[in-house]
């Protein structure tokens, strides 16, 4: 059983890594009487580790160790906020509660499309089995899109969500939180269902072939900050910067069911990211079972 590819229906929760690891606790404004903001793993935090050769490989959900010096001191020098994720932010029955809620927001499970030319991952490499299988069923009951129109996600669906099913009356107050990760200050008091009119909120569900390309989000079409809430299976989030006079560089985060990061302002604008298939954490194959996220994100204003 891999240590890092099983969601918290099956392994312990992430908590005991942040315990465990030299990672900064602290309270964030608005945020201090939650609890589930109580820890937290930040990207200036681990590339400051990095630099002073403190291992704690086996603890952190960020894997900086191809950085160059010279952009761990850049790294270590933002902001804690720039790039911040919260492992187990989600209980596995509030995982649950959003998983379902979006599954039934796309449309349920119809059958998927025959395409042309059919991309699946070699069996040998696809972990035949993750915590959310049941729930998902299997890729053939969906009409997956072979590729977005800027080529940048493969086998994948999605929509804007303007409002949430009355399904689940927990739901409303899982939405709050989340809502109030990207805009404390302005998030109503009670939004509802609806989604309030300074976040716009997407949902992505990826195929157990599915990927997201590196790309970095429309500078217009929304603000400076990013959320992003994984469910189902396990995945990579690689983070890169490169130009053409220099090579790649890029460092990767462990996405665990029930996980949310929030990449803003010098991240946001400044590093790609992407979703890999099935990708290399810390010696671990990661990935290879169909994924839901949430992206949360601030409105633009010009």
């Amino acid at each position: 059983m891999l240590k890092f590819a099983i969601s918290r229906l099956i392994s312990p929760p992430t908590s005991r890594y942040i315990r465990d690891a030299k990672i900064r606790t602290i309270s964030l404004n608005s945020t201090t009487a939650n609890p589930h903001l109580l820890g937290f793993q930040s990207l200036s935090r681990a590339a400051r580790n990095q630099l002073e050769a403190i291992d704690v490989r086996d603890q952190s959900i960020i894997d900086v160790s191809r950085l160059t010096p010279s952009v761990l001191s850049t790294l270590a020098g933002l902001p804690s906020k720039d790039f911040i994720v919260y492992p187990g932010f989600l209980s596995t029955e509030e995982q649950k509660i959003l998983l379902q809620s979006s599954l039934a927001k796309l449309g349920g499970k119809r059958r998927r499309r025959r395409r042309t030319s059919e991309t699946i991952a070699p069996k040998s490499l696809v972990h035949p089995s993750y915590a959310w299988a049941d729930v998902f069923g299997d890729d053939t009951d969906y009409d997956f899109e072979e590729g977005h129109f800027d080529g940048v996600i493969r086998d994948y669906r999605e929509m804007t969500v303007s409002s949430w099913p009355d399904s689940f009356p927990e739901l409303s107050d899982i939405l709050l939180r989340l809502y109030e990760l990207i805009d404390p200050g302005n998030t109503p008091p009670n939004p509802g269902l609806t989604t309030p009119s300074n976040i716009q909120t997407h949902i992505l569900h990826l195929a157990s072939t599915g990927l997201i390309l590196p790309h970095i989000d429309n500078v217009e079409a929304s603000g400076s900050v990013i959320a992003g809430i994984s469910l189902g299976d396990t995945r990579i989030l690689r983070l890169s910067q490169g130009t053409k006079d220099s090579e790649d560089t890029s460092f990767d985060v462990l996405l665990e069911s029930g996980s949310v990061y929030i990449q803003r302002d010098n991240v946001r604008y400044k590093w790609k990211h992407e979703i890999p298939n099935i990708a290399c954490f810390q010696g671990q194959s990661i990935g290879g079972g169909q994924r839901m996220s949430i992206m949360l994100r601030d409105k633009y204003h010009s």
